[in-house]
């Protein structure tokens, strides 16, 4: 009778006849293959099938059918139904909100990573003619507020180009479009790169590097600009969020499978730790309301996940440890294959 009202068949529709009748077209062969061999061999199965309602509308419903064998010989299957066609309009209408959300992204990192190269090119301009009036290349500017002024404006410039260039390496990566080049070099070369990079911002705030690598003996086969810019964007990190003569740590160990562990350790301010995962997602800052915020620390929120996802490309894992006021270790591994003995 559930059936029945379910499904809008009459019982004359149904009894006596075929049990196929109420088996939607696309499923009738396949459910009497199965009805026979589930006679023959006894078997116990569960499966989805499609039934027809009266109306000519397809339902879809989860079975489970078991043999009973009686005296004489005599065998039936008994089929348990149960509906699940809202639950598969449900799947469907998921799987599509997915499709669309994901050609969605994939559009957005297309369009930023279009947008950012087209950005980046009067902004070179405006860096470029500014230098050359702040240098008076051809002569005084005339007003020494205008100087100022055009200090403050190759400042702004070379941020917003910063941050533009993070985007753009972050849309790169999404969009599935930055592609690495293996480099041969040492790990030496390219941490002392990054530090010399970074020594003038650290001798203003009177923070110390320490490097404790082994010295000459690490060659590292990966793509030497993307390596160099996760140190610096792990370095500058570290800079943004020490105190005055705090000490920053570059340390790296072999591992007994061969791979290779880099940290940057520093004693700033730390992270809390159910923060974590935010400052590892894109965008994501620590600090929760603006008036927490230090405008001079503050970026596109794009460091430390441009990191991890450029480290991933290398087939390498990314780990984050902090506590607040106890300073942070970034720690991120490349494998085996990447590391050499010099």
């Amino acid at each position: 009778d559930s059936f029945l009202r379910a499904y809008g068949w009459s019982r004359e529709d149904v009894i006596g006849n075929d049990f196929s009748v109420v088996v939607a077209d696309s499923d009738k062969e396949q459910a009497r293959i199965n009805h026979k061999k589930y006679i023959s061999v006894g078997v116990r199965n569960t499966g989805e099938l499609q039934l027809e309602r009266k109306d000519g509308g397809v339902a879809n419903a989860l079975f489970t059918s078991a043999t009973l064998q009686l005296s004489q010989n005599r065998k039936f299957l008994v089929t348990t139904v149960m509906d699940i066609t809202l639950r598969k309009q449900m799947e469907h209408k998921l799987r599509q909100a997915k499709d669309e959300a994901d050609s969605a992204n994939h559009a957005k990192s297309i369009f930023l990573a279009n947008m950012s190269h087209e950005l980046r090119t009067p902004l070179n301009a405006i860096i470029g003619f500014s230098e050359l009036m702040i240098k008076k290349t051809f002569g005084a500017v005339g007003c020494d507020k205008y100087q100022e002024y055009l200090e403050d404006i190759h400042m702004s410039a070379e941020h917003l180009l910063g941050i533009i260039n993070e985007v753009l390496d972050m849309s790169k990566i999404e969009a599935g479009r930055l592609e690495l080049t293996d480099d041969v070099f040492t790990l030496e070369d390219v941490v002392e790169t990054v530090s010399r990079m970074l020594s003038s911002r650290v001798f203003a705030s009177n923070i110390d590097i320490v490097q404790e690598i082994p010295v000459d003996t690490i060659k590292l086969k990966a793509d030497y600009r993307i390596i160099r810019q996760v140190l610096i964007n792990l370095v500058t990190n570290a800079i943004k969020f020490s105190h005055q003569g705090d000490v920053i740590t570059i340390a790296a160990n072999r591992l007994d499978d061969g791979s290779l562990d880099i940290h940057v350790i520093d004693q700033g301010q730390g992270i809390p730790k159910d923060k974590i995962h935010q400052a590892l997602e894109p965008f994501g800052q620590v600090s929760d309301t603006p008036e927490k915020w230090d405008v001079n620390n503050q970026g596109t929120g794009l460091g430390l996940p441009l990191s991890k996802a450029m480290v991933e490309m290398h087939g390498g894992a990314f780990r984050l440890e902090s506590e607040l006021g106890q300073g942070t270790t970034v720690t991120f591994s490349l494998p085996s294959y990447r590391v050499f003995d010099v």
